[in-house]
């Protein structure tokens, strides 16, 4: 016996997986990391801070890299380069 509860929520949970996606390809959010030693930001609006061992980042997230001798390089029209050891990235809406 199928029970129709069920299917209600996989239908409501499927309408919010796609909510959730649209809204994340409409942000301009775009980050490359390649593995612990470079990392490349697309869309960066504002640099928050800049220190050798945590560098924050804002586009449409604020994006905070931890790691040690960090160093932030411009690469074109809103797309930032870190260079250094990467230990974490967190992201804050």
């Amino acid at each position: 016996m199928k029970n129709k509860n069920n299917s209600g929520e996989k239908s409501c949970l499927k309408r919010k997986l796609i909510h959730d996606v649209n809204e994340l390809l409409a942000m301009n959010n775009v980050i490359y990391v390649y593995g612990r030693k470079y990392m490349m930001m697309e869309g960066c609006k504002k640099i928050i801070k800049c220190d050798h061992d945590e560098i924050i980042l804002r586009n449409d997230l604020e994006v905070k890299i931890h790691g040690t001798s960090l160093a932030l390089r411009q690469l074109g029209n809103n797309t930032m380069g870190v260079e250094g050891t990467i230990t974490s990235v967190e992201f804050i809406k």
